[in-house]
């Protein structure tokens, strides 16, 4: 009779716990994978706020300045003080931003496009390096 008692006790923990692997089991296959596709997302989101705060700072460093980085220096005008350049108030940035791809920004005046807003080109090279997202392109702006 002890022996009964003791098999009843087992018999339903052991199937709270089938129960329980059953439902995990199922969760695992039915929950989305979503993580992938809002890694991308951030990503994008990301080289959209470093591209316009680069872009905020570039349009400080004109009003400083009188004129967008040249040379071959380029963003880096934004971090040091370049020479022959008067009334610099920096440094705009403490370090320059890479992409979150591991990309350093490429900027290049004049632009392949230039317009009076924008002549310059300011781009990340995106996630395989070589498709850039320009700054100053409509759709890259809606994504923020």
């Amino acid at each position: 009779m002890d022996q009964n008692r003791v098999r009843k006790r087992r018999f339903p923990w052991e199937n709270y716990l089938l129960a329980g692997m059953i439902l995990f089991g199922a969760m695992i296959l039915f929950v989305p994978a979503m993580p992938l596709d809002r890694t991308a997302e951030a990503r994008m989101a990301a080289t959209c706020s470093d591209l316009d705060v680069i872009q905020t700072v570039l349009k400080a460093y004109k009003a400083d300045t009188g004129s967008f980085p040249t040379g071959t220096n380029g963003l880096l005008d934004l971090v040091r003080l370049p020479t022959g350049v008067t009334n610099w108030h920096g440094p705009y940035l403490d370090s320059l931003p890479k992409d979150p791809w591991g990309h350093e920004y490429i900027y290049t005046i004049p632009g392949k496009n230039p317009t009076p807003n924008y002549p310059y080109d300011l781009c990340s090279l995106g996630p395989h390096g070589n498709n850039p997202i320009y700054a100053h392109l409509p759709h890259i702006m809606t994504l923020k």
